[in-house]
């Protein structure tokens, strides 16, 4: 049970106070922590662990409120030899002093190694604001911010009868290529960077969502299907080969209900990442194609990164939509382009753990994170 009070950084607007706090994360090498599974194949072993991942990360949801986040951070940097990693929290609430104890409330309960984490995953909560702000601002100094984001597109829609000028086709998280070789290859780069994994409790039971997603599969199931234009014409009217590769999206985000998260994922570096890391990684947590890059644009860099130093998840329309141009994602849409059910945001999930027999690449004593490492 982790009893240590956590550093609370706090500040306040005119909507309220806004807190953070953090615990750092390790990869628990005791054999009782390691080797539970000695006896099942390689893949089952990951589906187990997975398995237990998603059910710390499904604990953690609440009613959706504004402000509120959880972030998991993976920093590396030159010559270091593990991945340190962090679980963040930011929370917000009337007063400051009602935000202080919500945020060290849910951190306290979401890093309890007793009762919360899988065993596989040591913690222990950052008691210095120093280092609090470190791993906010990791790394001081940015050369390259890439978002990995639910591939997006858009077809126009040609047939009449139809209010639908346009269909947006969403990709989609899945469990993909095994975390292992990426952590490695992250591990290797010769500059800082800092993998960040955000969700937000979104609750997909929203009737206004419902009756949207319900009303768009239908209208876009009916445009995929060649139709008859009337009795007297004897010429089909053609399937609209945009409603058909945009319907199977909207009739997946039906089966969200209730318990969802917003994910946000972002590669923040001192230097431009690798091409073949970063598809890599895309590969990682989805099927092929389903994920893409998204480079962040100059103008939307400086919100990015107060995104990326205050855990926000603000809508970035010229870096997601330039290359929809001149269609326009709605509100929706935007949601929809992040959103997840539990077992589909755990697949871009993927905690500090030892394999027996392997080398080591995530930190085992939860040692600090200093800003020139």
């Amino acid at each position: 049970m982790l009893t240590t009070t956590p550093a609370v950084l706090c500040t306040g607007d005119a909507s309220g106070s806004w807190a953070w706090a953090g615990a750092r994360l390790s990869a628990d090498g005791r054999i009782a922590a390691t080797q539970r599974f000695p006896d099942l194949p390689w893949d089952e072993r990951h589906k187990r662990v997975g398995a237990e991942e998603g059910a710390w990360l499904a604990a953690q949801w609440e009613p959706p409120s504004p402000g509120d986040r959880l972030e998991v951070r993976f920093a590396t940097g030159p010559g270091a030899d593990r991945v340190r990693t962090a679980l963040l929290v930011r929370a917000h609430a009337p007063g400051e002093a009602a935000v202080r104890e919500l945020a060290a409330a849910r951190l306290l309960r979401a890093a309890d190694t007793n009762d919360a984490l899988p065993p596989h995953v040591g913690s222990g909560v950052i008691e210095s604001e120093a280092e609090l702000r470190t791993w906010l601002d990791y790394p001081s100094r940015i050369g390259g911010f890439v978002e990995l984001r639910k591939h997006l597109s858009v077809g126009r829609i040609a047939r009449g009868g139809t209010s639908l000028r346009a269909a947006v086709c969403h990709g989609f998280f899945a469990y993909g290529a095994a975390w292992d070789a990426w952590w490695r290859r992250f591990a290797a780069l010769p500059f800082r960077a800092v993998l960040c994994v955000g969700f937000d409790a979104y609750d997909a039971a929203n009737p206004t969502l419902q009756g949207y997603l319900q009303s768009r599969t239908l209208e876009l199931e009916d445009l995929a299907v060649a139709r008859q234009s009337s009795p007297l014409n004897p010429n089909p009217v053609p399937a609209e080969p945009a409603a058909r590769l945009a319907a199977p999206g909207y009739r997946r985000a039906l089966t969200y209900r209730g318990r969802c998260f917003l994910v946000r994922i972002a590669l923040v570096s001192e230097q431009p990442v690798p091409p073949m890391l970063l598809e890599s990684l895309a590969r990682t947590i989805s099927v092929e194609g389903a994920v893409a890059p998204v480079h962040i644009a100059a103008e939307e860099m400086q919100l990015a990164l107060l995104d990326h130093r205050a855990l926000g998840a603000t809508w970035l329309p010229v870096s997601y939509q330039r290359h929809l141009h001149p269609f326009r994602i709605d509100a929706v849409d935007q949601v929809l382009h992040s959103l997840a059910d539990v077992p589909e945001a755990s697949a871009v999930l993927s905690l500090p753990i030892h394999w027996p027999g392997m080398p080591p690449v995530f930190d085992a004593i939860g040692s600090e994170l200093r800003a020139d490492e």
